[in-house]
């Protein structure tokens, strides 16, 4: 069966970050968060957010973080690993 997931990076596109996680970290449709940077999913963490996240694209922090609090990452190019 498939998965929902929400991209939620920055200011959530000019809604929030903030009051689009209130909104969304309860609904039981919602499976999954994407971030574009791991700093965006770190800052996902700080906000009590348990739900997998999935970085889809920047490592802008040291990636043993990302392992440290449960975070995916994505690698499309050998000198990210």
């Amino acid at each position: 069966s498939a998965e929902l997931g929400m991209v939620v990076k920055g200011n959530a596109y000019g809604h929030g970050l903030d009051e689009i996680l209130t909104l969304t970290q309860h609904n039981t449709d919602i499976a999954w968060y994407f971030t574009a940077s791991l700093s965006e999913a770190l800052y996902l963490r700080t906000q009590g957010i348990t739900k997998p996240i999935l970085v889809m694209s920047i490592i802008d922090a040291d990636p043993l973080l990302a392992f440290e609090h449960n975070i995916s990452l994505i690698f499309y190019q050998q000198e990210q690993c």
